[in-house]
């Protein structure tokens, strides 16, 4: 028999021992979706807040929908704040943490959009590693 493993308990580890995020760059598809939204953004946010990302770390947005950075970074801080995910939203933190998110107009079947992708990295800070995450249905 396998053991049972209860995922309703919460272990909160001291903020010294959380490990700190190598610069990473990372690329969402889909991000101006629901799971980006509700899930994916509060928990970076609250991994930044804890200081996992001190170093370069970006997160670059590609959805279907034309927005702005600064439209997509509103988007995203509604879902941040509301979430219940986050105990207590500081808008301070949110201000450090949004100039870390980039958003890119695009489809994923567009190869344009891959292009214009490589275009957008190749400006961003040196972040040796890149994950790209598909977040959509």
């Amino acid at each position: 028999m396998s053991p049972q493993i209860d995922l309703t308990t919460h272990i909160d580890l001291p903020a010294a021992q959380l490990p700190q995020a190598e610069p990473c760059v990372l690329v969402i598809f889909g991000a101006s979706g629901d799971l980006t939204r509700r899930k994916l953004m509060p928990a970076l946010f609250h991994l930044a807040c804890e200081g996992c990302m001190a170093g370069p770390f970006q997160v670059v947005g590609i959805g279907r929908q034309a927005m702005s950075d600064d439209a997509f970074r509103a988007h995203l801080r509604e879902g941040v704040a509301h979430s219940a995910e986050i105990q207590q939203f500081s808008k301070a933190e949110w201000e450090r943490f949004a100039p870390r998110i980039t958003y890119l107009p695009g489809d994923f079947a567009d190869a344009d959009t891959h292009t214009r992708l490589a275009a957008l990295l190749d400006t961003l800070p040196d972040a040796p590693n890149r994950l790209y995450y598909l977040a959509t249905a």
